[in-house]
């Protein structure tokens, strides 16, 4: 009721901009869809619905904690979609703390593997992977490590999906950080496997 549209999957809030009604929907009924999926990659079991709002934040993008995600319209690209599946990732994970960088870009990758909505949103990832390769101080962008995850799948297909693995080391206590993930996974450290994959894409 009032500006609140009830999903499968989802409960979005949109009272903060009930102009938006038609973008909610679409929104609401585009999680419904993806977010099953995300459970299905990563073999996790539904929980309960996800609280999704639209909030008006000047300092918001998009966030995410326990089972809730809000974001700001105004501050994601209208055409972009698929920010839900990173943040719906983050909420099926229940967010363990680990590596920011493994945790975000391994969010892109499923984002990556469920699709890409909007190619406007798509890094040029030529340059930092030179930049990184070369020992330059620039990380790449979790679209590119995004990528990298997902060659590494291709590329060791014995693996199954990259995403059960890490879902697995997110249960350790500690959890697992970035190399340890990579050497467990792959035998191999991160710095070989980079190579391995810069080689392919430059190649």
């Amino acid at each position: 009721m009032g500006c609140v549209i009830e999903g499968k999957y989802c409960r979005l809030d949109y009272s903060h901009f009930p102009e938006l009604h038609n973008r909610a929907g679409q929104l609401q009924e585009y999680f419904d869809i993806k977010y099953p999926r995300i459970l299905e990659l990563a073999q996790l079991s539904f929980r309960q619905r996800i609280n999704i709002s639209m909030k008006k934040d000047p300092n918001l993008d998009a966030a995410s904690w326990d089972d809730n995600i809000k974001f700001n319209p105004d501050r994601v690209h209208v055409a972009d979609k698929g920010f839900l599946i990173h943040e719906g990732t983050h909420v099926a994970q229940n967010f363990r703390q680990c590596s920011e960088w493994l945790m975000q870009a391994m969010a892109e990758y499923v984002r990556l593997k469920l699709g890409w909505d909007n190619p406007e949103c798509l890094y040029d990832f030529r340059s930092s992977m030179i930049c990184r390769s070369s020992g330059l101080h620039e990380q790449p962008s979790y679209w590119v490590w995004a990528d990298f995850y997902k060659w590494l799948t291709e590329r060791y297909t014995n693996k199954g999906d990259l995403l059960v693995d890490f879902t697995a080391a997110l249960k350790k206590d500690p959890p697992d950080n970035e190399e340890g993930f990579l050497i467990e996974a792959f035998g191999k450290p991160s710095c070989q496997l980079w190579m391995e994959y810069v080689g392919v894409r430059l190649g």
